[in-house]
């Protein structure tokens, strides 16, 4: 398939989403006090923000370190088991627990002793071992956290944005434009819809959805009943709990509604059939030579690298990425089949920026950019849609990186 199939089966691919129905809005009730099992860790005053491993049967708080106002303790404990501590060099500001209640992940701020920021980490904390280890520099104004859909991966909710971390290694993924101040995010089980809760409201956004202008449409407006603060998205049964400056909380209830059927096609229209026109052409001398028309070069075929001219069997993506700051990309990652939360494959490119993938299985593809070291990168455009068929290999448009974050 050349550039223009791929191009048009894109374009038809994001009117699809486009023209799917958004979830119900959100129901906003107020929460009891949190599970026994919570409260069996620490008084409700000390807890900052606890998460579940329902799994497991694992639970976990995170509060502040006592005569230290500057970092948090991770207490957790498996039912039967008695609790065990894990001192961060910060404080808590996100909390997410795996189901399985292996690991989980903070939003950790390290400040210095004049209370200025030093810096704003993913914290990875394994809950077998007790151990904590650093994970990639994020947003200073990083507030929310949550697994993803399949928990292939973690959402990171900071102003304007949501950034993703593939699983097990946080190497980046796609990064979402979110307008307003985000400071939670939590997934609607079975779709593609996230909750984001912000300090006066809490929105929808779809994130298989095409980003505009001004990146994700926030839709289904629910208003928050008081400022909030944070949104703690592993707390089991109760769904997501939005958290509020006054140290109440809510309960956030959403469901994704189905998909809408696609519009039908409109009717051809029927062209009249063209009058002949009648043209008179008036006597003359003949021309002494008749013109000669230029010679027409036959179009040039699609130009396809050396280093993958071979690469034609279905199920191949080839590609090229360009821009300034090409050498900040570790890989090039494709999401799918129709699914943008789940890592297919994953392609190293070359020093000219050529990279290919094969063996993957009919479907829709987003490609998007991974930066070294965790690093996010500026692409343009943000990423690429590509579907890949039985017919032949997949030439995917060029992906130019602009700089890296």
């Amino acid at each position: 398939m050349h550039r223009v199939g791929t191009r048009a089966a894109s374009f038809a691919l994001l009117f699809g989403l486009a023209s799917r129905v958004a979830a119900e809005p959100p129901v906003i009730v107020s929460c009891d006090d949190p599970p026994a099992a919570v409260l069996a860790l620490g008084t409700k005053s000390d807890i900052e923000a606890f998460g579940l491993g329902p799994a497991a049967s694992v639970s976990v708080v995170a509060m502040a370190s006592p005569g230290d106002g500057s970092g948090s303790v991770l207490r957790f404990a498996k039912a039967g088991d008695g609790p065990k501590d894990v001192k961060l060099a910060g404080r808590v500001l996100g909390l997410a627990v795996a189901p399985d209640g292996k690991l989980a992940f903070a939003i950790v701020r390290v400040t210095n002793r004049k209370g200025t920021v030093r810096s704003v980490e993913l914290v990875r904390v394994d809950l077998e071992t007790a151990q904590a280890t650093s994970g990639p520099t994020i947003p200073a104004t990083a507030r929310g956290l949550a697994f993803g859909s399949g928990d292939s991966t973690l959402l990171v909710a900071s102003r304007d944005e949501i950034r993703t971390f593939q699983l097990p290694g946080l190497a980046s993924g796609p990064l979402y434009r979110a307008l307003g101040d985000n400071v939670g995010v939590a997934p609607i089980a079975g779709s593609s819809f996230v909750l984001v809760a912000q300090p006066s409201r809490i929105v929808l956004a779809d994130l298989a959805a095409p980003q505009g202008r001004d990146g994700l449409v926030l839709s289904q407006e629910a208003a928050a009943p008081a400022p909030l603060r944070g949104m703690l998205a592993s707390a089991g049964d109760t769904g997501p709990i939005a958290l509020s400056e006054r140290g109440l909380a809510w309960c956030v209830q959403a469901v994704a509604l189905p998909p809408a059927p696609p519009p039908p096609p409109p009717p051809p229209v029927q062209e009249p059939p063209a009058e002949p026109v009648a043209v008179t052409v008036a006597a003359g001398p003949p021309p002494s030579q008749p013109p000669v028309a230029p010679p027409v070069e036959p179009e040039a075929p699609p130009v396809i690298p050396a280093a993958i001219e071979a690469s034609v069997e279905p199920g191949t993506v080839f590609g090229v990425v360009a821009g300034p700051s090409l050498a900040e990309v570790a890989a090039i990652i494709l999401l799918g089949p129709d699914n943008v939360l789940r890592e297919a494959a994953r392609a190293i490119p070359d020093e000219m920026g050529r990279f290919v993938t094969s063996a993957l299985p009919p479907g829709a593809y987003r490609i998007v950019a991974a930066g070294k070291g965790g690093r996010v990168l500026i692409c343009e455009p943000p990423f690429l849609t590509i579907r890949v068929g039985s017919n032949g290999a997949v030439e995917a448009p060029v992906l130019k990186v602009l700089r890296a974050q």
